[in-house]
Formats: structure tokens, C-alpha cells, sequence
């Protein structure tokens, strides 16, 4: 189940980090 937990944090770094990219491109 850790496993699962740390892959959804992942995937919701990875979400974060792309929005912020997104607005520092406009």
C-alpha cells in the first residue's frame, strides 16, 4: 500500500511541477 501512496505523490509532484512550467510559460 506505501508503494501505491508514493506513486500517487508522484504523480501529484509531476501534476504541480507542470502547471507551475505551464504558468511560467505564459
Amino acid at each position: 500500500m506505501k508503494s501505491l501512496s508514493l506513486l500517487q505523490l508522484i504523480k501529484i509532484v509531476a501534476l504541480d511541477d507542470a502547471y507551475v512550467e505551464s504558468l511560467f510559460c505564459f
